[in-house]
């Protein structure tokens, strides 16, 4: 009813993110600016962290629909609540590779390998965790290990970390 009374041709206000109602306030700007910086210059870590319903998640789903057309394979988790082997199956499951080893060294060595070919094609590959603050202590100090993954001047994976406050505190530890 009030879509006609306004002129509108779609609900604003829905429960999940939508990047068509993104509006880059200057906060905004500056989260979209690290993730476009970290991403396309090859950084290997951004996080984004601020106050639920600020806009961390609509940020990377903006910047992700923008650069839909571009040689990138993103691989989005939602859940991070896993173990690091699980989120290893995971990324593995995200990008159509088949683990020749359960064990999780030979499954990094095996992702590394992957990794390289799609550098080599000129592809990113970009690893999203929302809720970041959720993810077990063990698990991100495991996550690092995947940011070793680098040619001589590049890191192969990127990841982004978007997540509430308590995400600093994580990563401070």
């Amino acid at each position: 009813m009030y879509l006609a009374f306004y002129g509108l041709k779609k609900e604003p206000f829905h429960t999940t993110p939508d990047p068509n109602f993104l509006y880059l306030s200057p906060s905004h700007k500056e989260a979209m600016g690290a993730i476009i910086y970290g991403i396309e210059r090859r950084k290997g870590f951004v996080a984004i962290y601020g106050e639920v319903g600020v806009g961390k998640t609509t940020i990377i789903r903006a910047y992700l629909e923008k650069t839909s057309d571009r040689k990138q394979k993103t691989v989005y988790i939602l859940n991070p609540v896993l173990s690091f082997h699980g989120l290893l199956t995971d990324i593995f499951r995200s990008l159509d590779l088949t683990p020749s080893h359960d064990d999780s060294a030979e499954m990094v060595n095996q992702l590394q390998e992957a990794l390289i070919q799609e550098f080599r094609s000129d592809s990113t590959v970009v690893l999203v965790i929302d809720e970041a603050q959720n993810m077990p202590v063990k698990t991100l100090e495991q996550l690092r290990l995947l940011s070793n993954l680098e040619t001589s001047t590049d890191k192969l994976l990127q990841i982004v970390l978007i997540g509430q406050p308590e995400l600093t505190t994580l990563l401070n530890h």
